[in-house]
């Protein structure tokens, strides 16, 4: 089972669906973050829904690498 905190193990104390946080960042050429050991979702103030969608799913698909740390 995978929970949306990206863990594969269930957290001990996990009793159901957990609550995540959407937080407004008040740029609007940044990409989305996700805050994971946080629950929390930073979306970015983009100027329209087609703007937020290509950027979320430009978020989604490059981050499938991880952090890219060299």
């Amino acid at each position: 089972t995978h929970t949306h905190t990206h863990n594969n193990n269930l957290p001990v104390f996990f009793s159901g669906p957990q609550k995540f946080n959407i937080h407004k960042d008040h740029h609007t050429d940044t990409l989305p973050q996700a805050h994971t050991c946080f629950n929390q979702l930073v979306l970015p103030q983009y100027e329209s829904y087609e703007q937020l969608r290509k950027m979320l799913l430009l978020a989604i698909t490059e981050g499938v690498e991880g952090f890219g740390f060299a």
